[in-house]
């Protein structure tokens, strides 16, 4: 089933064509990775997907639902959930309680018990020990996993994700892709903004390339990564982790 479908999104900031006519389709169980230079687009297609951005033109569907122009909470309870490149987490809550929150945003709180599935998506992530401490406590590489948790807990169709490994240890990062490859076999479908090509290497069925907000090449990860569309990426796309995160 195609739980994502975007055509024509287009977006103009201040004269810069930030979308410039993009199309997308994710499909369930598939891992679509977002690549390409700082300030092309990727940030601000995952934002118009998720209906954190209202683009100018263009429309979006997900889950088979026409969410042209709703706002996220129409998103989220239509089954998508997303983390941010900088973690949004409530300072003032413990670790559970704000993964909570992702059951109220897909609207799927009232399947109990919640604090049993809050705890379950913990330790899915491998934090579980970390329930009761207050978010502030915790480190870059603990938050970036209660925000997968957050996002996993309501047990989305479509999960979109910003930079998931970023600040990770290799020995963090490899856990965290191991999530998402169960996660992905069990029908969810992702896409990724993701700037290290040894995660996309190892985790992603099929590559964007992205480039002055148009797309410039798309197609099988293998394919996309040894074509001549990716050597201008070598500069500003990392490849620090290629032969530490195993396919």
């Amino acid at each position: 089933m195609t739980e994502l479908r975007a055509l024509g999104l287009r977006h103009v900031f201040g004269g810069v064509h930030a979308l410039d006519g993009v199309d997308v389709e994710v499909h369930s169980g598939e891992v679509v990775g977002i690549i390409g230079p700082n300030g092309c687009g990727k940030t601000t297609l995952v934002d118009a997907v998720s209906g954190v951005l209202r683009a100018q033109d263009g429309c979006v569907e997900v889950h088979g639902r026409n969410l042209t122009g709703a706002s996220p909470a129409a998103f989220a309870r239509a089954g998508l959930a997303r983390t941010f490149q900088a973690t949004r987490l409530l300072e003032s809550l413990d670790t559970e309680s704000n993964v909570r929150l992702g059951l109220h945003a897909s609207g799927s709180w009232r399947r109990q018990p919640q604090r049993r599935r809050a705890r379950a998506a913990l330790d899915t992530v491998g934090i579980a020990a970390l329930a009761d401490r207050p978010v502030r406590e915790l480190s870059h590489g603990q938050r970036r996993r209660v925000e997968l948790a957050r996002a996993l807990v309501g047990e989305p169709a479509l999960l979109i994700l910003d930079e998931p490994t970023a600040g990770l240890f290799p020995a963090q990062a490899r856990d965290v892709l191991q999530v998402l490859r169960d996660t992905a076999a069990r029908g969810t479908a992702i896409l990724m903004v993701e700037h290290d090509l040894g995660v996309v290497a190892a985790l992603c069925h099929r590559v964007i390339v992205m480039g002055e907000g148009r797309v410039l090449d798309e197609g099988p990860t293998g394919t996309v990564l040894t074509a001549a569309a990716a050597e201008h990426l070598a500069a500003e796309v990392s490849t620090d982790r290629l032969v530490e995160v195993p396919a």
